[in-house]
């Protein structure tokens, strides 16, 4: 049976929908990111900092 009406193969239709997975949480990481930075400018969290923030941000990149 046909999933699509283009003739695509399963297989490319599973790594295009798991790419597109990874770019939407990718989004919402980098979402979550800014929120916090925002958040935390504007309530002046004592304990947030530019260095703070790259370790942090290193950290989530490298794993």
């Amino acid at each position: 049976k046909n999933i699509l009406t283009i003739p695509i193969s399963r297989t490319r239709l599973f790594m295009s929908k798991l790419i597109l997975l990874l770019i939407w949480i990718l989004f919402l990481t980098m979402f979550a990111w800014g929120l916090t930075l925002i958040f935390g400018v504007i309530g002046q969290f004592q304990g947030l900092s530019a260095a703070v923030l790259m370790t942090a941000f290193k950290e989530y990149i490298v794993g």
